[in-house]
């Protein structure tokens, strides 16, 4: 994760644990298989959770000298959402009919 590259390897396999018992807690509470997160790091290293939402519009249109770094995580969003729905039509062609 490119989030966690300014953190020494000693600290990486915690901040993943935090991130991961957050998420967890996020899905125990809105029980969605699909949401969208808006979030960062706060300068003392918490999780800040600004909006979660099962409509967000995600983009790339920003100007890319202004967010040189959004385009390829917005790719990343729009194949892990196609690869989601596939895995849930798997033999149940009628939702794709």
């Amino acid at each position: 994760m490119a989030f966690f590259s300014r953190i020494p390897k000693s600290e990486q396999a915690n901040k993943t644990l935090i991130v991961t018992e957050a998420l967890e807690a996020i899905y125990q509470r809105t029980l969605l298989d699909y949401l969208c997160i808006d979030c960062a790091e706060t300068r003392d290293g918490q999780l800040l959770v600004f909006e979660i939402d099962h409509a967000m519009v995600v983009h790339a249109m920003d100007p890319e000298d202004l967010f040189p770094y959004k385009r390829q995580h917005m790719q990343k969003v729009k194949y892990a959402f196609r690869d989601f729905l596939l895995r849930l039509t798997e033999g149940n062609q009628t939702v794709l009919e």
